[in-house]
């Protein structure tokens, strides 16, 4: 994932999972607008913020970007990770916050003035937003693009490698037009960027938190969990049918389960008794619960 640096907070702090808690808390109060970076390992996960309000979590691993769930991010924390806070304006926090919509347009494209107009001239007609990644001989610096127009800010000519300053931005593209640069763009029309946003929001309102309540009798399915049908038809899921649902603990560890509507089950999620003892779980214990689509 292409998501270049803002201005530093703090970089690659140790932080325990109830310090990552307690920094999200403080930031949000404290009206910041920027992101979080954790770098968990096999995944490199970031939280964007606008003006204190939460925007969107994406976790990022073998070139893959996904939205998820606050909660699932943080919670599968079980020791010290690297953790960095990056200031941003709101403008570019919007955009980066789309990355997972946005496609490789340009890789490693070398360009000179005339080169490096015909990209922007795209960006523009087409309404694309996205990062610009230029590579210099001075270093990697970046643009950002909110639907063709690059993303100017007052009072700032940079925020990190991330040049927004018009003079500065003015200055940069009369140095790629002399010294030529290497180019990659990673961007997105804007009714395609809404359309992914919209199915990401939809998969998000599936996530339903439900109470664990053990289930046992002659009739009851070791690998078979139920749920209220009520649930199951707004999911849009039929009901006459098992089929198959994410099961996220507290500790963020997800289990792929069968399941079943149910009669008057209400906030809970009827499971098998050794399905209990296999996941850990005691009755009331709060669940995570989504479909698999």
């Amino acid at each position: 994932m292409l998501i270049p640096r803002g201005n530093v907070l703090f970089e690659k702090i140790s932080l325990a999972y109830s310090d990552i808690n307690t920094l999200y808390t403080n930031l949000e109060q404290q009206g910041f607008t920027g992101y979080i970076k954790i770098d968990s390992g096999a995944t490199e996960d970031l939280l964007f913020f606008s003006h204190g309000q939460f925007l969107r979590a994406i976790e990022h691993d073998d070139g893959h970007d996904r939205v998820m769930t606050r909660p699932r991010i943080l919670n599968r924390i079980k020791s010290d990770v690297p953790v960095s806070v990056y200031i941003l304006p709101a403008a570019m926090v919007g955009v980066m916050s789309l990355a997972f919509a946005f496609q490789p347009m340009y890789r490693n494209v070398e360009v000179r003035k005339k080169e490096f107009k015909k990209i922007r001239d795209q960006l523009e007609s087409d309404e694309h937003s996205g990062i610009v990644q230029v590579n210099t001989r001075d270093g990697s610096h970046y643009l950002i693009v909110d639907r063709g127009k690059t993303v100017y800010d007052n009072f700032a000519h940079a925020y990190g490698s991330i040049l927004c300053g018009l003079e500065d931005v003015g200055r940069f593209l009369e140095y790629i037009g002399k010294n030529g640069a290497q180019v990659n763009v990673f961007a997105e029309k804007g009714y395609e960027i809404e359309r992914k946003r919209r199915e990401v929001e939809e998969r998000l309102e599936r996530v339903k938190v439900l109470l664990a309540r053990t289930q046992s009798g002659w009739f009851v399915k070791d690998d078979m969990v139920g749920v209220d049908d009520y649930i199951v038809r707004e999911w849009g899921v039929r009901a006459t049918e098992p089929f198959g649902v994410e099961i996220e603990l507290a500790d963020g560890t997800v289990y792929s389960v069968k399941c079943q509507a149910s009669k008057k089950l209400g906030g809970y999620v009827a499971i098998p008794s050794k399905l209990m003892k296999r996941m850990g779980l005691r009755d009331s214990d709060a669940l995570s619960v989504q479909p698999i689509m």
